[in-house]
């Protein structure tokens, strides 16, 4: 995982859907892990550094309330980008699917950016 500068997790249960995530994010050097539940992510940011999370609730029965309160009991505490096509744009985090690549890959370097910021 180390050879990113950043790197991110794609929680989606729709393998073809994190795939396409994960295209978009490659080419502009953002390392990827796909994972498809809430466990497997909590185990993944115990193991490695993640600069940020992309769930991507609009396949699923889980809403974006519900996800950031089982991550935070979890203690997951990175920046979380959500694709939901039910979401509102009121949140600078939440996007509407199809998201914008540029958009998307704009919100993983400010979520990088917020993180630094509460590091230092």
């Amino acid at each position: 995982m180390a050879s990113s500068s950043l790197w991110v997790l794609i929680l989606d249960e729709d393998k073809e859907q994190a795939r396409a995530i994960e295209r978009t994010l490659t080419p502009f050097g953002i390392g990827t892990t796909i994972v498809e539940s809430i466990e497997e992510l909590v185990e993944v940011v115990r193991l490695a550094q993640v600069d940020a999370i992309i769930a991507n609730v609009s396949s699923g029965n889980t809403s974006q309330r519900t996800l950031e309160q089982r991550l935070h009991a979890h203690g997951v505490e990175q920046e979380l980008i959500v694709i939901d096509s039910n979401g509102s744009r009121q949140d600078r985090r939440v996007f509407a699917a199809p998201v914008s690549p540029i958009h998307l890959v704009d919100a993983v370097l400010s979520a990088n950016r917020s993180e630094q910021r509460r590091a230092a």
